[in-house]
C-alpha cells in the first residue's frame, strides 16, 4: 500500500472519530433552551419620585373687607414690602364719623348726669336750700296778691249785682284774679322742683344712680361700636410681608368678606406637589429632594420634605384621580411664589451599588435569590437585596459585578442547561 493511501485512510479515521466524539458529547450535553440573561454591574442606584409642584409662601394672609363700602384709595402696590400696622387701603367712611361724634356727645352727657347724682358738692347743697327758701318766699308773696285779688273780685261781683260797676270793670277784675291764681300755681311748681332737687342732693336715690350707671355703660358700648366701625374703613397690614396680589380697583364696591389683597413672605417659601397614590410608598419627612425651574435652566435648588398630607384627596370634583400632597422646603432662596417647578424626591439617595433588573430577583422576606448562569448551567444564588426602584434592585451582598443572571428566573429551574440568547447589561 502506498504512503498516500495510508495517509488518506488515517485522515478518514480521524474524521469519523471526530464525528463520533461530537455525537457522544451532544448526547451527554444536550443543547440548553434559550433564555434571556443580564449581567450584573456596578452603577449609580437611586429611587426617586418625579412630580410638578407650585411655589407658595410659607405663610400667606388674606386681607379682606369686613364692611360693605366703596374702596377709596389703595396705598400699596403688588411687590411692596409692608410692616405690621401699616395702612394698606381706605374705604368710604360715609356717616360713620358723624356717628362717632354723636356717640361721644351722648357719653359726655350721661357721665355728667351720673356725676351729679354721685358727687354732691357743699355749695350745690347750700344753693339748693337757698332755692327752696326763695321759692317759698316767692310763693307767699304771690299768695298774698292772689288773696287780695280774690277779695276784690268778690266785692266787684256784689257791686255788679247792685248795678254799681259795669260789666267791663268786673271782667278786668276777673282777669286780674285769674292771673294771680296762675302765678300761685307757677310758684308752687317752682317750690316743688326746688324741694325735689334738694331732696335728691341731700339723699341720693341708689336706684336712680344704678339706672344712670347703666345708661353710661350703654353710651360707652355705643361709642366703642361706632369707633370700631369707623376703624374698619382704614385697612392695615396684620403682619410683616410682601403684597403678593391685589384684587379690586379703586372705586369698586366691596362686600363684607371680599378679598382686598394677599400678603406673604417671599423669602420663606415652600413647594407643594401632588403625587399619585402609587408614588406614596417609601416617602417620609426629612427625605432629600431637588427642584428645577424652567426660568433658570441648569440651576437646582436642594430641598427637604417638610410635611406629608395626612389624607389622599380627589384632584378636582370633576376628576377621579386621587392625589397626595407633599410639602418641600427649599434650602436656598430664589424661587418666586406662584412659579411651577419640577421636583425629584429621593426615597433612596444616589449611591454606587451592584445592580440587577427588578424582575431577576425572587424570593420573599429576607430570603432573596437570583438565578446565575455558570458554564451554561443555572444556579440559585442567595443575595442580600437592598432598595428597588421601578427598574433595578441593588444587591448589597452575594453577587459580584459581571455575573450573568437570568432575567426571568421563574422560567427556568436550578441546574438546567440554558443557552443565553439575549444578553442585556443591568443599568
Amino acid at each position: 500500500m502506498s504512503r498516500t493511501a495510508k495517509l488518506g485512510i488515517a485522515v478518514a479515521a480521524l474524521v469519523v472519530l471526530g464525528v463520533v466524539a461530537a455525537a457522544v458529547w451532544r448526547g451527554l450535553h444536550p443543547p440548553g433552551r434559550p433564555v434571556k440573561v443580564t449581567v450584573a454591574r456596578e452603577g449609580i442606584f437611586e429611587d426617586k419620585v418625579l412630580a410638578t409642584g407650585k411655589v407658595e409662601p410659607e405663610k400667606e394672609i388674606d386681607v379682606t373687607s369686613s364692611i360693605a363700602a366703596k374702596l377709596l384709595r389703595l396705598l400699596v402696590q403688588e411687590g411692596d414690602r409692608v410692616k405690621a400696622g401699616q395702612p394698606l387701603a381706605e374705604l368710604d367712611a360715609g356717616d360713620l364719623e358723624d356717628k362717632v361724634k354723636s356717640a361721644e356727645a351722648a357719653l359726655t352727657v350721661a357721665e355728667a348726669e351720673l356725676a351729679s347724682l354721685q358727687n354732691v358738692r357743699p355749695e350745690d347743697l347750700a344753693q339748693a336750700r337757698a332755692d327752696v327758701k326763695g321759692a317759698a318766699e316767692a310763693l307767699k308773696e304771690v299768695q298774698a296778691v292772689a288773696e287780695a285779688a280774690q277779695k276784690k273780685l268778690e266785692r266787684y261781683r256784689f257791686l255788679r249785682a247792685q248795678g254799681a260797676v259795669s260789666a267791663a270793670e268786673l271782667e278786668a277784675v276777673e282777669t286780674e284774679a285769674a292771673r294771680s291764681q296762675a302765678q300761685v300755681q307757677a310758684a308752687e311748681a317752682r317750690l316743688a322742683s326746688a324741694q325735689a332737687r334738694l331732696q335728691a342732693l341731700a339723699n341720693p336715690d341708689p336706684q336712680k344712680i344704678a339706672v344712670q350707671e347703666a345708661r353710661v355703660n350703654q353710651a360707652r358700648i355705643a361709642l366703642q361700636q361706632a369707633r370700631e366701625q369707623l376703624a374698619k374703613t382704614r385697612i392695615t397690614a396684620p403682619a410683616d410681608g410682601v403684597v403678593l396680589q391685589i384684587s379690586p380697583h379703586e372705586g369698586d364696591f366691596l362686600q363684607p368678606g371680599a378679598l382686598l389683597l394677599k400678603l406673604g413672605d417671599v423669602n420663606r417659601v415652600r413647594v407643594v406637589a401632588e403625587l399619585s397614590e402609587q408614588d406614596l410608598a417609601g416617602l417620609a419627612v426629612g427625605q432629600q429632594g431637588e427642584i428645577t425651574w424652567s426660568a433658570y435652566y441648569g440651576e437646582k435648588w436642594p430641598a427637604v420634605v417638610e410635611r406629608l398630607s395626612p389624607t389622599v384627596t380627589r384632584k378636582t370634583d370633576q376628576l377621579s384621580e386621587r392625589v397626595y400632597k407633599v410639602y418641600l422646603r427649599p434650602e436656598r432662596e430664589g424661587l418666586i411664589p406662584g412659579a411651577w417647578v419640577d421636583i425629584s424626591i429621593y426615597r433612596t439617595p444616589p449611591h454606587r451599588a451592584v445592580l440587577v433588573p427588578v424582575e431577576s430577583v425572587f424570593g420573599t422576606g429576607q430570603e432573596r435569590f437570583v438565578m446565575v448562569v455558570e458554564k451554561g448551567i443555572t444556579r440559585k444564588q442567595k443575595v442580600v437585596a437592598g432598595k428597588s426602584s421601578e427598574l433595578f434592585t441593588e444587591i448589597k451582598e452575594g453577587l459580584a459585578p459581571g455575573t450573568t443572571v437570568v432575567l426571568h428566573p421563574d422560567q427556568v429551574k436550578e441546574g438546567e442547561r440554558v443557552r443565553p440568547e439575549t444578553t442585556a447589561t443591568a443599568g
